[in-house]
Protein backbone atom coordinates (compact mmCIF):
# COMPACT_ATOMS: atom_id res chain seq x y z
CA UNK A 1 0.00 0.00 0.00
CA UNK A 2 1.46 3.06 -0.98
CA UNK A 3 2.25 5.50 1.83
CA UNK A 4 1.77 2.82 4.26
CA UNK A 5 5.30 2.39 6.14
CA UNK A 6 6.12 0.55 9.31
CA UNK A 7 9.29 2.84 10.84
CA UNK A 8 12.09 0.31 11.71
CA UNK A 9 12.75 -2.53 13.50
CA UNK A 10 12.87 -2.64 17.47
CA UNK A 11 16.24 -0.70 17.58
CA UNK A 12 17.91 1.17 20.65
CA UNK A 13 16.47 5.09 21.45
CA UNK A 14 17.44 7.94 18.87
CA UNK A 15 17.98 5.54 16.00
CA UNK A 16 15.54 4.57 13.79
CA UNK A 17 15.06 2.92 9.78
CA UNK A 18 12.07 3.64 7.72
CA UNK A 19 10.99 0.06 6.16
CA UNK A 20 8.53 1.02 3.08
CA UNK A 21 6.12 -2.65 3.24
CA UNK A 22 2.47 -3.77 2.96
CA UNK A 23 0.95 -3.34 6.15
CA UNK A 24 -0.62 -7.08 5.59
CA UNK A 25 2.71 -8.40 5.11
CA UNK A 26 5.12 -8.23 7.90
CA UNK A 27 4.73 -9.03 11.62
CA UNK A 28 4.21 -5.59 13.36
CA UNK A 29 5.46 -7.18 16.49
CA UNK A 30 8.66 -6.55 15.18
CA UNK A 31 8.22 -2.90 15.10
CA UNK A 32 8.15 -0.02 17.64
CA UNK A 33 6.39 2.47 15.58
CA UNK A 34 4.17 2.23 12.79
CA UNK A 35 2.77 5.46 10.33
CA UNK A 36 -0.17 5.54 8.65
CA UNK A 37 -1.60 7.39 5.76
CA UNK A 38 -4.76 5.17 4.81
CA UNK A 39 -8.59 5.74 3.54
CA UNK A 40 -11.20 5.47 6.06
CA UNK A 41 -12.48 1.85 5.34
CA UNK A 42 -8.90 0.27 5.73
CA UNK A 43 -8.38 1.78 9.32
CA UNK A 44 -10.76 -0.71 10.63
CA UNK A 45 -8.52 -3.64 9.14
CA UNK A 46 -5.74 -2.21 10.34
CA UNK A 47 -6.61 -1.26 14.00
CA UNK A 48 -7.57 -5.63 14.47
CA UNK A 49 -3.76 -5.99 12.57
CA UNK A 50 -2.39 -3.79 15.62
CA UNK A 51 -3.74 -4.99 17.90
CA UNK A 52 -3.15 -8.29 17.36
CA UNK A 53 0.79 -7.41 16.75
CA UNK A 54 1.92 -4.19 18.21
CA UNK A 55 3.00 -3.91 21.78
CA UNK A 56 2.08 -2.06 24.67
CA UNK A 57 5.11 0.01 23.79
CA UNK A 58 4.33 0.57 20.88
CA UNK A 59 3.05 3.93 18.74
CA UNK A 60 0.97 4.62 15.96
CA UNK A 61 0.79 8.00 13.90
CA UNK A 62 -2.36 7.73 11.79
CA UNK A 63 -2.59 10.70 9.13
CA UNK A 64 -5.70 12.58 8.63
CA UNK A 65 -8.00 9.84 9.12
CA UNK A 66 -8.39 8.47 13.31
CA UNK A 67 -8.74 5.29 14.39
CA UNK A 68 -12.36 5.27 15.51
CA UNK A 69 -13.01 4.00 19.04
CA UNK A 70 -9.26 4.66 19.55
CA UNK A 71 -8.47 7.63 22.66
CA UNK A 72 -5.65 9.66 21.08
CA UNK A 73 -2.52 10.81 22.76
CA UNK A 74 -1.89 13.95 20.72
CA UNK A 75 -2.93 15.16 17.55
CA UNK A 76 -1.39 17.97 15.36
CA UNK A 77 -3.73 20.35 12.36
CA UNK A 78 -6.95 20.08 11.47
CA UNK A 79 -9.26 18.76 9.17
CA UNK A 80 -7.71 17.14 6.25
CA UNK A 81 -4.26 18.15 7.42
CA UNK A 82 -4.92 16.55 11.04
CA UNK A 83 -2.64 13.63 12.51
CA UNK A 84 -3.21 11.50 15.53
CA UNK A 85 -0.91 9.95 18.01
CA UNK A 86 -1.88 6.62 19.64
CA UNK A 87 -0.07 4.66 22.21
CA UNK A 88 -1.44 1.07 22.43
CA UNK A 89 -1.07 0.65 25.76
CA UNK A 90 -3.17 3.18 26.49
CA UNK A 91 -5.54 2.05 23.26
CA UNK A 92 -5.55 -1.18 24.76
CA UNK A 93 -6.31 -0.57 28.44
CA UNK A 94 -9.05 1.85 26.95
CA UNK A 95 -11.11 -1.22 24.96
CA UNK A 96 -10.94 -3.10 28.01
CA UNK A 97 -13.86 -1.06 29.42
CA UNK A 98 -15.77 -1.17 26.21
CA UNK A 99 -18.35 -3.77 26.30
CA UNK A 100 -18.21 -5.99 23.43
CA UNK A 101 -14.84 -4.63 22.21
CA UNK A 102 -12.30 -7.41 21.25
CA UNK A 103 -8.35 -6.35 22.39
Amino acid sequence: MPGARPAGPKRPPGQATFVNKDFWKPDLSLYNNVTAFLAPGVMEDLREKLLKELADDGCVIACRFPFPNWPHRSSVGSGLDETFSYDMGTVRSHLRNVPDTPV
